[in-house]
């Protein structure tokens, strides 16, 4: 398995690719196995990404978390609030 360096993507690169697909919902186990990299960095990869409030966790859980990119779901919430 490959490892994440910054030589090989940017962060802006790697924002577009996990949140360009059709589910607006990934886990860390997903970005490792899309990116090629180790959960550890795929781990790093989503702390980062939550930080600047692209990635949002949605379970509460210790576990198989899951993250959606709010921008995302707010695109598809508009015009559905009462």
């Amino acid at each position: 398995m490959g490892y994440y360096t910054s030589r090989s993507c940017t962060w802006a690169t790697i924002s577009r690719k996990i949140t360009r697909y059709d589910t607006p919902t990934i886990s860390i186990a997903q970005i490792a196995e899309r990116f090629a990299v180790s959960y550890q960095a795929a781990s790093t990869i989503v702390a980062q990404l939550e930080k600047v409030q692209i990635l949002r966790e949605t379970t509460g859980r210790k576990r198989d978390k899951r993250y959606v990119y709010s921008d995302y779901l707010n695109i598809l919430a508009e015009g559905t609030k009462i």
